[in-house]
C-alpha cells in the first residue's frame, strides 16, 4: 500500500504563562492518497483542536478537545462522510533539560453509519480509546 501524505498543521499559541494556564489552537487540513487493491482512494480531512495546559513547575497537564471531518472516496465507490470528536488528557513530565515523557489517553467518537460495505442505519457510531506513551527530545 502506498501512502503519500500532505498535511499542514499550524498551532497558534493564544496564551503562555510560566505558572498557570497555556492555551493553543491547532487547525489542520490534509489530503491522503491510498492505493488499496489497485484502486486509488482519496481522503480529505479537516481538524481543529483546542489545547489547555496547566503548568506545574517543569511539568504540564494537557487537556485537548478536537473535532473534525473526513471525506473518503474512490472512482466507482460510495463516498464516506465522517465527522469525529475526541477528548484527551496527557501529562508532560520533564525528565531533564532535553528529555520529556508524555503519557496520554484519548477518548473519541464518530457518528459513522457504515458497516464496511453499505450504509447501516442500525449503527450508532464508532468509539475509540487510545493510550499513548511519548518520549520527546527538546532541542
Amino acid at each position: 500500500m502506498q501512502v503519500p501524505r500532505r498535511t499542514r498543521r499550524i498551532p497558534v499559541q493564544l496564551r503562555r504563562r510560566s505558572n498557570g494556564l497555556d492555551v493553543a489552537v491547532a487547525p489542520s487540513v490534509g489530503y491522503h492518497l491510498l492505493r488499496y487493491g489497485g484502486t486509488p482512494w482519496h481522503v480529505l480531512n479537516a481538524t481543529a483542536a483546542l489545547m489547555l495546559g496547566w503548568n506545574f513547575g517543569r511539568h504540564q497537564l494537557v487537556a485537548t478537545a478536537r473535532g473534525g471531518y473526513q471525506l473518503v472516496g474512490a472512482r466507482g465507490q460510495e463516498r464516506l462522510h465522517m465527522g469525529y470528536s475526541a477528548l484527551s488528557l496527557g501529562f508532560v513530565a520533564r525528565l531533564s533539560e532535553h528529555w520529556e515523557l508524555i503519557p496520554e489517553a484519548l477518548l473519541g467518537w464518530s457518528p459513522v453509519r457504515f458497516n464496511g460495505e453499505v450504509r447501516d442505519d442500525s449503527r450508532v457510531g464508532a468509539g475509540m480509546l487510545q493510550l499513548a506513551l511519548g518520549v520527546a527530545r527538546v532541542w
